[in-house]
């Protein structure tokens, strides 16, 4: 029917799971099965729209004077899903940019606010700010923690098993800090 001029219309938060079951996808399940379905069916772009907000250079609830961003790339896009901005699902941007996929997300309150996600462009700057919650910062003293190899990895490991995610890491001589 795509073929045919149709547009498909898919609600795109509900899936089935590998033993059968109907399942949900979560928060912003409905934009990753969005950029799903149009790289499966060569689409050029794909729309997604928001009931409140595009993309903002900040959460306008955080930063009152946050403005929308016309443009990102995929990269810019994944980052700022990944370290906390709500609006796309992180990984919405993988099956889009696999196939090169233009992503268009727009207000469904107000239709000239517009965020065109797609390839790299040049003259690259700070778009945006994000901030993630809850995030802990921890400060481990590690005395000669450069002549003991495996410190970072064995940390790395426990924080995994006690399933903690790990965003950033800084060593210094005598400091690992997570």
């Amino acid at each position: 029917s795509v073929a045919r001029g149709r547009v498909p219309v898919v609600t795109g938060f509900f899936g089935r799971s590998l033993e059968g079951r109907v399942a949900t996808l979560g928060r912003g399940g409905s934009d990753y099965a969005a950029a799903a379905i149009g790289a499966i069916l060569g689409a050029s772009r794909v729309e997604l729209v928001k009931r409140h907000v595009a993309v903002f250079s900040a959460d306008p609830h955080d930063v009152p004077a946050a403005r929308p961003i016309p443009a990102l790339s995929y990269e810019e896009a994944e980052e700022l899903a990944q370290f906390g901005a709500r609006v796309l699902h992180p990984l919405t941007i993988e099956p889009a940019r696999a196939q090169g996929v233009e992503l268009r997300v727009r207000s469904l309150e107000d239709a000239s606010v517009v965020t065109t996600i797609g390839p790299a462009r040049s003259g690259r700057r700070n778009r945006a700010l994000t901030l993630l919650r809850p995030l802990r910062l921890l400060r481990l003293r590690v005395p000669g923690g450069r002549q003991r190899p495996g410190v970072v990895a064995q940390v790395s490991h426990r924080l995994a098993a006690a399933r903690v995610n790990l965003v950033q890491l800084y060593t210094s001589s005598a400091l690992l800090c997570l």
